[in-house]
């Protein structure tokens, strides 16, 4: 459902003059984005689409924009602005709120990237919703973390685990500062048999049934 959602939103913006080749540059590069003046889940208005090494010009005007939904490969995620690249710029040099920082749409995008080609496996965390119906509060790259380490997911709801090229979601029960202190059960979807170990189970211990390391305990 998520993904025929996401095909209505480009065919709606694809009549739209100004919008068509930009998503010819979506369809070369595997990534696009669309920026939203408000939520996207929550009605805001979509005023641009562009693959992120589009140059912002007066064609291609996101100064509107507060929101931006990043499409990677079959994945798409909503992210805060915290500052629209300026004209000249490439798309890409947006910058968003994410691990209580802020990063370029470049570089989530790679992280991103790399999780979907199962280079990298990854943590999503939102707020809000799973996937693309919340805001992304950060992104963690599992491969350089210990299971000690405090990862930046305040106010989390969900959270995607993007393990060996494969997606899923699970909210969050109980959002600790650690793997282990992180409980979450199944959302719709997910393949993972939580029953295994209970209707709930630490992000710690999931990680383990999917066949994901880190770097030690």
């Amino acid at each position: 459902m998520r993904h025929l959602l996401l095909a209505a939103v480009l065919a709606a913006l694809l009549v739209t003059p100004g919008f068509a080749q930009e998503t010819q540059v979506q369809s070369t590069t595997g990534v696009s984005a669309v920026f939203y003046a408000g939520v996207p889940f929550e009605g805001g208005q979509a005023i641009a689409v562009a693959g992120l090494d589009a140059e912002v010009t007066e064609d291609l005007a996101i100064a509107d924009a507060g929101y931006v939904r990043l499409i990677v490969g079959s994945a798409s995620y909503v992210f805060m602005i915290a500052d629209v690249a300026d004209p000249g710029q490439p798309a890409g040099a947006t910058l968003v709120h994410v691990d209580g920082a802020t990063r370029s749409l470049t570089e989530v995008s790679a992280e991103l990237m790399a999780a979907m080609n199962a280079s990298a496996n990854v943590l999503v965390f939102t707020n809000g919703g799973p996937g693309d119906q919340g805001v992304v509060t950060a992104i963690v790259n599992v491969g350089k973390i210990t299971a000690s380490t405090n990862l930046p997911v305040a106010a989390s709801t969900h959270v995607s685990v993007i393990a060996h090229g494969q997606i899923q979601w699970f909210a969050i029960v109980s959002l600790g500062t650690t793997l282990g202190t992180i409980v979450v059960s199944a959302d719709e979807g997910t393949q993972i048999e939580l029953a295994m170990t209970g209707d709930t189970d630490t992000l710690l211990n999931i990680l383990g049934l999917i066949g994901v390391g880190f770097i030690a305990p």
